[in-house]
Formats: C-alpha cells, structure tokens, sequence
C-alpha cells in the first residue's frame, strides 16, 4: 500500500508539474478543507500482545488555511484543522471495543505553485506543525493542494 500511495504521488507530481505557474506575488488565499489522513509510521501499525490486538487509523479531517504569496511560485501561511483516529482494541475472551480520539492542530506551511490550468492550479504543500496527540508532539507533513 505504502509503495503505490508513493508511486502515485510522484505520477502526479510530474504530470503536475508540466504548466507553468501562476503569479502569486501578494496574494491572499484564505478557505476551508476537509481531507481524509493516510496514517505512516508505527503509530499506525496494528500489533499483537498475547492474546490482544490492537490498531489504529488515521480518519476524517477539517480546517481552514491562511497563505501570503511571496513570490511569483511561493506561499507562506498556516493550517489550522480538527482530525480523528480511530483505535480498536480486540481482547481474546472479552471481546473488541473501538473508541475515536480527536483533536486541533496548528500548522505553518509553505506553498509551491507546480502549474496552472486557467484558474485552478495545483500547489506542493510542506511545514511543519503541533500536532494535538495528547503529548502535543511536533510533527512534519507534505502534501498536494488543488486549488480554484
């Protein structure tokens, strides 16, 4: 799964990356998302412990962003968004349970315009962020953004 979600990202990425890209110099975008999280990484590994299994998986997210342009490709701005996970639990002899965690996570990105197809475009989305894990852990992500 991991290698086509990969594979997949870079096709898209050069396919993207064939126009040219808009003037960004100035621009204000602000605006609302909403996203499905694919989780990486041991935090999303199911595991066994004697007779428990335990997973976990990345769910549902919305927020909104704020991005200034800096140049005629680049964006600064940030991420603020609401995300759930979803844990399940299943004891041999006691049965399964499922319980969904949320929280708010502040992020602060950069934005790279990879073309332009009359209004819409398609941008590189990278940064860094606090990520509301219980511990607020801090964390980097990367990403696609189309936007019109």
């Amino acid at each position: 799964m991991k290698r086509f979600v990969i594979s997949a990202t870079l096709i898209l990425l050069l396919a993207a990356s064939a126009g040219s890209a808009a003037s960004l110099k100035s621009l204000m975008m602000v605006g609302p998302y909403a996203g499905y999280t694919i989780g990486f990484g041991d935090a999303f590994k199911d595991y066994e412990i004697g007779n428990s299994k335990f997973s976990s998986s990345a769910g549902l997210n919305f927020g909104g962003n704020f991005h200034y342009g800096l140049s005629d490709k680049m964006m600064i701005g940030g991420e603020v968004y609401f995300q759930q996970t979803k844990y399940e639990v299943d004891i041999e002899g006691f049965g399964s349970t499922s319980d969904t965690e949320s929280g708010t996570n502040f992020l602060f990105s950069g934005l790279y315009a990879m073309s332009q197809m009359q209004k819409a475009m398609f941008l590189l989305n990278a940064g860094a962020g606090l990520y509301d894990t219980g511990d607020n852990d801090i964390g980097f992500f990367g990403g696609i953004m189309y936007q019109r």
